[in-house]
């Protein structure tokens, strides 16, 4: 028996099997000059993910398949069941987060039992997470219809819609969705769903219109209460997310529900918000719809989402956007409905989609099978694989200012400081070119004379030792 075992522990260390503990499995026994002879046994409590074969190549360099399907995971935003950290759904959760099998998690309003069970839940799901990488912890929260957290459910007061925030003014504005930012960042959260940068062209719409989810049919007033948006979760170290791109304001179904065809009622007008903020480098990143838009995408009926044509041709192409796509929930009755899982899934990277939303995985095995799957692709076509990894780039590169967004430095003093007196000119980008112990991120630079830590803080500040 020990001659058994120990040859699969030879297999397992050379990389013939990953597994992980679910199910028992069969494992084929490699004879050896002092073993028995070679026969199958059965193993309890493993489940083999994938055969290990040898690297994956993109452009002319070789990548291990551990890296690849950790780049893979890095991709999946995933809800879960359950509002508990005792939850099964939510230790099922935390173990593919901690073994790189997802980059992000979703919460709905179903996983808000109360304020501290959330907090609870984001800080486990934070140390979960591997590496220094950090987790996507993601949520819907615009205000008005659609917000999760709410005063009833977690001491969060409730925010106007954006509808009714249009009517109040900046100042209005600016109050509420600072104290919407501050509650998501005390709980936990680093990235909001929003803000809504559709047009209210069809106040009869059943998804938008009618649940005052657009600022405005104006698009500069969009762009003015969106900036406002975005700036107040800047400030507490949030991402964010424009949706519904190319525009939902105009469309008479819920693409929730099913097939949504926007050919005809849709203007280029609803590309103005995405195109300034884009201009005025706002984006953190940018949601696409299930939405049907002949006037892109010509007449092969494909949603945005999974249109190569809306998400390369017109969003990274036309408008010059280079950051992170974000697909609309792939369990939508517009993509569930019409597509085969693992071909939607396929089609929607193929697209250039960076991460998938997947409000229901539904178990850890079928998470493992999603990335065996898109494994399998990259092995196959190398432009696939190519897509993997510049997904990957822009997922990582996003992560890293995440991650200097959220570091807090008590040690060091903040001093007001404004952008001319700083040594580089301010791009509003990571520039790794400058000196060290400098940062430039939203029109901000910061020297940490001490440390190789980088902070990103509210406004124009210098960091600087006491």
């Amino acid at each position: 028996m020990r001659t058994i075992v120990g040859c699969i522990i030879v297999l397992l260390s050379m990389g013939s099997v990953y597994a992980s503990s679910t199910d028992s499995v069969v494992i084929n026994v490699i004879p050896t000059p002092k073993a028995i002879p070679s026969r199958q046994i059965r193993i309890p409590n493993i489940n083999v993910i994938a055969a290990a074969n040898g690297p994956i190549r993109v452009g002319g360099r070789d990548y291990s398949e551990e890296t690849f399907r950790s780049y893979i995971g890095q991709m999946f935003l995933v809800g879960f069941t359950g509002n508990s950290t005792k939850s099964p759904g939510f230790r099922v959760l935390k173990k593919l987060v901690s073994r790189g099998q997802v980059g992000g998690v979703l919460f709905l309003k179903n996983n808000v039992a109360n304020r501290s069970s959330v907090k609870a839940m984001t800080t486990a799901l934070k140390s979960a997470a591997p590496g220094n990488t950090p987790l996507f912890i993601a949520i819907d929260q615009e205000g008005g219809w659609v917000q999760r957290l709410t005063l009833q459910n977690s001491g969060v007061d409730n925010t106007n819609s954006a509808q009714k925030i249009a009517t109040l003014g900046l100042q209005k504005a600016i109050k509420q969705y600072g104290n919407m930012a501050k509650n998501l960042a005390e709980i936990g959260f680093n990235l909001n769903f929003g803000p809504v940068v559709d047009l209210n062209v069809n106040r009869s719409n059943p998804i938008i219109g009618k649940l005052k989810r657009s600022y405005s049919a104006d698009a500069n007033t969009v762009v003015q209460y969106a900036s406002v948006f975005i700036k107040a979760h800047r400030e507490y170290g949030i991402l964010t997310s424009l949706k519904h791109y190319p525009g939902h304001g105009s469309s008479t179904r819920d693409s929730h529900n099913g097939f949504v065809d926007i050919s005809k009622s849709w203007s280029v007008a609803e590309l103005i918000p995405y195109q300034k903020l884009i201009e005025t480098r706002q984006v953190d990143s940018i949601m696409v719809g299930h939405l049907f838009n002949a006037q892109i995408d010509g007449e092969a009926k494909t949603p945005a989402s999974l249109s190569r044509k809306t998400i390369r041709g017109s969003l990274r192409d036309h408008l010059r956007y280079n950051g992170i796509v974000i697909s609309d929930d792939m369990y939508m009755g517009a993509i569930r409905n019409h597509y085969r899982k693992y071909d939607a899934m396929i089609q929607a990277i193929r697209a250039g989609n960076d991460v998938l939303i997947y409000s229901t995985y539904g178990t850890a095995k079928k998470m493992a099978a999603m990335i065996n799957k898109m494994l399998e692709f990259a092995r196959k076509d190398p432009a696939f694989a190519q897509l993997i990894l510049e997904s990957h780039q822009r997922i990582h590169k996003q992560k890293r200012l995440l991650a200097a967004m959220s570091i807090n430095i008590p040690d060091y003093s903040i001093t007001t400081a404004s952008i001319g007196d700083t040594p580089e000119p301010d791009t509003g980008e990571l520039d790794e070119t400058l000196s060290e112990g400098y940062i430039l991120w939203s029109g901000t630079t910061v020297k940490l004379e001490r440390s190789n830590v980088v902070l990103v803080p509210r406004d124009k500040i210098l960091v600087s030792a006491n």
